[in-house]
């Protein structure tokens, strides 16, 4: 068995409503909204959390196994997340990346790994994870999220503690104040979680601000933004836009006259947070193709001069490919149309 305890706590005004039981007599659905969820996944307690794009409420808690072994567990989550979601739908469903230890603290990694591996097969059997873009379904280290939740200027130290995650997590929103009081747990899971997911919103896009922005009223304000991975080989062509021309992001390809939509293109914003190498990594490491405007007045300096560019005002688009992406007569196209730099 296992038992839930959750808080559903609203923001303006703020009201709190508590839940605890066990998760096999759930019997609460989330009314039809688009969520986005954290979760911090462990075999002990499962911290969870989510949201909506406003940010209107708070929907926090953990789950903990009272008996049974650890596989009786798992299934005992997936029952109560599909319970829980019912019809509602996922915009963002986001973990924590497992990492690579060796020695100490290597079995607590495998069964993480192993629990992150069954969290991926709720996929074929919970309906709200089922029908969300398949984007939305991500992980990020922790150094990543927890680098945008705490705040340095509170002093050194505090990076890796777990309450100061929690202090400056209810300093953005104090709300959830309440909540740490009711529920003293020593691990404090569920803001884990929250910090999960506003750590990553805060990484991936550009106008979210600890809540006070939707994430997704960025619409084309995603960044460049994650590991960086790839190992092979990739292409970044480039073109010019006079500056006298709007353009959009997600319209480039029709404004170029070019077609590269079918081989599964992601629009990005460039982040200015790191280099253009690192950026071009970043992008390959996550989607075959991915096209970017470079703004940045340093970073297109730097690429005027490399590309031998007239030193001007105009837009430059970028286009980030994976060696392999583009198949057929497209990548010969681009080759004799665009200047371009091959990595690696």
């Amino acid at each position: 068995m296992a038992r839930y305890t959750f808080s559903v706590i609203t923001r303006n005004p703020v009201n709190y409503l508590d839940y605890s039981g066990f998760t096999e007599d759930l019997n609460i659905t989330l009314p039809e909204d688009t969520y986005f969820w954290g979760i911090d996944q462990s075999s002990s307690s499962t911290g969870f959390y989510l949201t909506n794009s406003k940010f209107a409420f708070h929907i926090i808690g953990e789950i903990s196994p009272t008996e049974g072994t650890r596989h009786e567990f798992y299934s005992q989550l997936r029952n109560f997340f599909a319970v829980l979601l019912g019809k509602a739908k996922l915009r963002f469903f986001i973990s924590e990346k497992v990492p690579q230890v060796q020695g100490k603290g290597y079995y607590s990694s495998t069964i993480l790994k192993e629990l992150k591996g069954v969290i991926g097969q709720w996929f074929e059997t919970i309906p709200a994870i089922r029908d969300m873009p398949a984007e939305g379904f991500d992980d990020i280290v922790k150094s990543a999220w927890a680098s945008q939740i705490i705040d340095k200027s509170k002093g050194k130290g505090r990076f890796h503690k777990k309450a100061a995650v929690v202090e400056d997590i209810c300093d953005r929103f104090p709300e959830l104040k309440i909540y740490k009081l009711r529920n003293r747990s020593k691990d404090f899971d569920a803001f884990e979680a929250c910090g999960i997911l506003h750590g990553y919103l805060l990484k991936n896009f550009q106008g979210v601000k600890g809540g006070t922005t939707s994430a997704t009223s960025a619409a084309g304000g995603q960044l460049i933004a994650g590991d960086k991975s790839y190992k092979g080989n990739l292409y970044v062509f480039f073109t010019t836009v006079p500056e006298n021309k709007q353009i959009k992001l997600d319209e480039i390809e029709g404004f170029l006259n070019i077609s590269i939509m079918k081989h599964g293109c992601k629009h990005l914003n460039i982040n200015t947070n790191y280099s253009l190498f690192s950026n071009y990594l970043m992008a390959a490491s996550k989607f075959p193709i991915t096209v970017t405007i470079v703004e940045d007045l340093q970073m297109k300096l730097t690429l005027q001069w490399q590309l031998g560019l007239e030193m001007n005002n105009d837009h430059i688009v970028a286009f980030i490919v994976r060696q392999g992406a583009i198949h057929g007569s497209d990548l010969p196209h681009l080759k004799r149309t665009f200047k371009y730099d091959q990595i690696r």
